[in-house]
């Protein structure tokens, strides 16, 4: 039965988009998709269908990438946002070290890459936009936390007594 509540999906923003596709090429750095980047890339492209209204020709171009390197030189132009650009390092940096070791080659295509976005990169207002998204992010886990709670304590007194004899445990059974 479908969720009468649920929100409709967005369509993605096309440079976040490109960010990833940018990422999807600093895999491709030393020649070889390694079997860490790729379960890491998978799960980030799962990830993205799940919250994304994607169209079957985007998820094509995600999955594609995978195997043929795409061209960050003409992505980058794509990324327009600052927060995408900011975050291209970050997750490449992360996909670089995904199979626990840094390979020369990925390594100079990080360099390069940093050197690419520095130019363009605000870090102060990068800085402070991750910082209010995870204000807000944060905010929104609290009031999920306590509704969750409220939801318990309307299953009976048995519920209400085990959530509050734990909380004061400091112990959250829904954290």
């Amino acid at each position: 039965m479908a969720d009468d509540n649920a929100q409709p999906r967005q369509k993605i923003d096309p440079s976040l988009f490109n960010m990833w596709r940018c990422v999807s090429a600093v895999a491709h750095a030393d020649g070889l998709v390694q079997d860490e980047e790729r379960a890491y890339l998978e799960k980030v492209f799962d990830a993205l269908e799940k919250t994304y209204d994607l169209t079957p020709d985007e998820v094509a171009v995600l999955r594609g990438d995978l195997d043929h390197a795409p061209d960050i030189g003409a992505l980058l132009p794509l990324v327009t946002k600052p927060e995408n650009r900011g975050m291209i390092a970050h997750f490449s940096r992360i996909l670089a070290w995904a199979d626990g070791e840094l390979d020369m080659a990925e390594e100079m295509e990080l360099e390069k890459l940093g050197k690419l976005l520095g130019k363009d990169i605000d870090a102060p207002e990068l800085q402070e936009h991750i910082r209010a998204e995870l204000k807000k992010t944060d905010a929104e886990m609290e009031a999920e936390l306590k509704a969750a709670h409220a939801d318990i304590r309307k299953q009976g007194p048995l519920s209400r007594a085990l959530d509050a004899v734990l909380l004061k445990m400091g112990i959250d059974m829904l954290g």
